[in-house]
């Protein structure tokens, strides 16, 4: 695990892992450390559930982040109400079932259609079972809405302060993400590869158009910079040895706030051409589209609310004791997009929480002050951050405990009952969510694969030139992205053969 970790860190930036990481810790460390020390017992879930709005928008520039967690605030804290609701209103198991289960449902379309990244419309629903299921005493509603949006808006303002202290933090990783990109053309010339650092270039384009620059000569170097990977990815012939390592030199030192050493800097693009995606009258209208029964999203949603039901009917029926676990895991499983992707997601949570749930009963067996519980919490939170990035079945490692030790501190119960039932609720989950991947069908996905390629050849019709293959990027992205979810579902028989997206990754890098 921790070569893996040690590679993934030096191919990729530890601004993009490790500073997200320790954000999130400190977002849901210092109420729940804070609530323990005050005696506010009750309210420490509501708090905990509300600082979770720190895992979303990570390396988003600032102010689309600002929208992000403004949206997950707002349904965590619906989320929250309705579990609470549902806690006093709904007695009937069935019933209960169900209302959790629409909660996920929309959570996820929701969450896909306005595009709020990872980990998607999970939180939320997990956020509404959780709370479903707490045993009393329940503070009041005021108090409840109170305690979640108290973690929602310190969760947001330690996410956003950076803007304050480093506004150019997110447009720096992504510049320095292009140059590494560009620089790996050296040691690989494929088509896929070119296309991979263009689609990295495009991000720092967006990054640095949703910035205002209000020191223009930071703003420019950073242009400049996003220029010279930007050349690289646009000359047909692969960059040189020598040319790779100035590119890695300069992403180290734009990281390290040190002006880089790259000779020829070109003349940047006019940025007005690029316009950053996700103001929020696009994401609600994303979002109010996602509702349509006939929108190519709704097959993820169904199988979220069939997984939620039957994963938490079953585990009622062993008589479990946190049976929404099961519910929990189940939506987990189905939170990515094809069915091959869940089967693989079921594997790393089965084999992460196995080992995350020694932990558990280690820290439970051993420590007993809930003050050392919650800190022991904050550290799992920061080093699960960190794993998950690379690999699920890591990162549960470190989140099982997380749960367990939440449960804990919230509802107080022995360590071999609270492992006893998570290990069993996350086995009923993860089954029942295979079932659901194999009983309902995403035959929709091949109308997304059918317009995105539609659109890369519209593309690809018009006059030749920079602008032509910048706006091919995105395109073939989509497309691409559309094709491993067709590839992913067993449903779908015809299967357009790979060659139809490698046609446009060739035509946009050798034209």
């Amino acid at each position: 695990m921790l070569n893996h970790l040690v590679v993934a860190l030096r191919r990729r930036s530890p601004d993009c892992v490790i500073a997200p990481s320790l954000r999130a810790g400190v977002a849901v460390g210092v109420p729940l450390v804070g609530a323990m020390m005050a005696g506010w017992h009750h309210s420490v879930p509501y708090l905990a559930l509300g600082s979770l709005v720190a895992l979303y928008g990570k390396n988003e520039p600032y102010r689309r982040r600002a929208g992000t967690l403004t949206g997950v605030g707002i349904g965590l804290v619906l989320a929250v109400g309705a579990g609470v609701w549902v806690a006093g209103s709904v007695t009937h198991p069935a019933a209960r079932l169900l209302m959790i289960g629409v909660a996920a449902a929309v959570a996820k379309l929701l969450c896909d259609a306005g595009a709020s990244g990872p980990p998607g419309g999970l939180i939320l629903g997990f956020a509404c079972a959780t709370t479903a299921y707490l045993p009393p005493p329940v503070p009041s509603v005021v108090a409840v809405f109170a305690a979640t949006l108290a973690g929602a808006l310190f969760a947001w303002v330690v996410c956003m302060c950076g803007w304050v202290f480093d506004p150019w933090g997110p447009a720096r990783v992504a510049i320095a993400n292009a140059l590494r990109c560009a620089a790996a053309i050296s040691r690989s010339d494929e088509a896929r590869a070119r296309h991979t650092a263009a689609l990295a270039v495009h991000s720092g384009w967006l990054a640095l158009a949703a910035s205002r620059p209000r020191r223009a000569g930071l703003h420019g170097m950073l242009v400049r910079l996003n220029a010279a990977a930007e050349s690289v990815v646009l000359n047909p012939a692969s960059p040189d040895t020598a040319r790779g390592h100035q590119l890695e030199s300069a992403a180290s030192r734009i990281l390290r706030r040190r002006p880089p050493n790259l000779p020829d800097l070109p003349a940047p693009p006019f940025l007005n051409a690029f316009t950053a995606p996700g103001s929020v009258m696009l994401r609600s209208r994303s979002m109010v589209a996602a509702l349509h029964p006939r929108s190519l999203m709704m097959p993820g949603a169904v199988r979220v609310f069939l997984g939620t039901v039957v994963a938490g009917g079953v585990a009622q029926a062993l008589h479990l004791g946190h049976g929404y676990w099961a519910s929990v895991t189940a939506i987990a499983v189905l939170s990515v997009p094809s069915a091959v992707a869940s089967v693989h997601r079921a594997v790393q949570r089965t084999l992460g929480t196995g080992v995350g749930l020694i932990l558990a009963l280690l820290v439970l067996s051993t420590v007993s002050s809930p003050l050392w519980v919650s800190v022991i919490v904050v550290g799992c939170v920061i080093v699960g951050e960190i794993f998950v990035v690379y690999n699920y079945g890591y990162g549960m490692v470190w989140i099982t405990p997380t749960a367990v030790l939440l449960t804990a501190l919230a509802v107080p119960a022995g360590p071999a009952d609270l492992t006893g039932d998570r290990l069993v609720a996350t086995a009923v989950g993860g089954l029942v969510a295979l079932g659901c991947v194999l009983a309902v069908r995403n035959r929709r996905s091949i109308r997304a694969l059918e317009c995105a390629i539609r659109a890369c050849e519209k593309a690809v019709a018009e006059p030749r030139g920079e602008q032509q293959r910048r706006k091919l990027v995105p395109l073939v992205a989509a497309a691409r992205d559309a094709y491993e979810i067709v590839r992913g579902e067993h449903s779908i028989r015809d299967v357009p053969d790979e060659e139809v997206v490698r046609r446009f990754e060739r035509e946009f890098a050798y034209s």
